[in-house]
């Protein structure tokens, strides 16, 4: 099953945001166009969902927006090959505020460079979850989705705990959508632009598989339905270019998709940073 989070137009000068069931629909032409299908929230099922119907929503007539509203996001530092399993594992914490949606524009300030982007599989936790073991690590998981865990290599360098680096507005790109029945085990993962794609990598070449992550994360603390877990990047990062776009790509989820741009001062206005239009190859 996919689950988004979607706004949809529900009468004049008012918008609503609800979860949906992404439902993909073939139209015969081997492409498939989805459409939304609006259900309670599902970290908070006692909201009711503000759209009153059951009916499907045609995808012209919805925005995707990030695939949930975490209040922690938590990523997993040297784990990007079997190497990284000789050093003990260590977390850090990315600012919830720095989530945007498929489409947005991942901003650069003007005067800091060398900015790249990491592809990576999120882990979506859907049940209270605390001390972990390998037998249930995995009940606890709502699903997966995609991620972007953009990073300023100037400042990753200066700051040890890296909250300048991967904490900027806009540094967490999610989406399109969570996926509910993967087998995290083996996911391809692949980064690109808009002048092509790398490597093909795979979580399987992580030192720690999302099972190891889970059962080290909920040792420290408790992980939240809707909370956030970028399990590592499994290929090698992309340096990102205005003007450009970022890709990435897990085929069993989906393809989350953003453009760059720069900015100009220390802040830019939600106008600037919404989304672009995404240049075509």
């Amino acid at each position: 099953m996919r689950i988004a989070r979607i706004q949809i137009v529900a009468g004049p000068h008012q918008g609503a945001r609800t979860y949906a069931e992404v439902l993909l629909d073939g139209d015969g032409d081997g492409d498939t166009d989805p459409s939304y299908l609006p259900i309670a929230d599902p970290f908070d099922p006692d909201t009711v969902t503000t759209i009153a119907t059951s009916r499907p929503v045609p995808a012209e007539h919805a925005t995707l927006l990030a695939p949930c509203r975490p209040r922690v996001i938590l990523g997993m530092a040297h784990n990007t090959g079997p190497a990284d399993r000789l050093l003990p594992p260590q977390a850090f914490h990315k600012s919830p505020h720095s989530v945007i949606a498929p489409g947005d524009a991942i901003a650069l300030e003007a005067g800091h460079g060398d900015i790249d982007a990491e592809a990576e599989v999120a882990v979506v936790i859907g049940t209270p979850a605390r001390n972990l073991t390998r037998e249930n690590a995995l009940a606890a998981v709502f699903g997966y989705t995609c991620a972007n865990d953009v990073t300023d290599r100037a400042a990753q360098a200066s700051d040890s705990l890296w909250t300048e680096a991967k904490s900027r507005d806009t540094y967490t790109p999610l989406g399109p959508w969570i996926c509910t029945d993967l087998d995290p085990t083996d996911l391809t993962v692949q980064l690109g632009d808009d002048t092509g794609l790398g490597p093909r990598a795979s979580t399987a070449g992580l030192a720690r598989g999302v099972v190891d992550v889970l059962i080290y994360l909920s040792s420290v603390m408790t992980l939240h339905p809707g909370d956030v877990v970028l399990v590592g990047a499994a290929g090698p990062s992309r340096r990102l270019c205005p003007g450009g776009i970022s890709r990435i790509i897990v085929p069993a989820i989906g393809e989350l998709t953003n453009p760059v741009v720069t900015i100009g001062g220390a802040a830019a206005s939600p106008l600037t940073m919404h989304r672009g239009a995404i240049p075509t190859r």
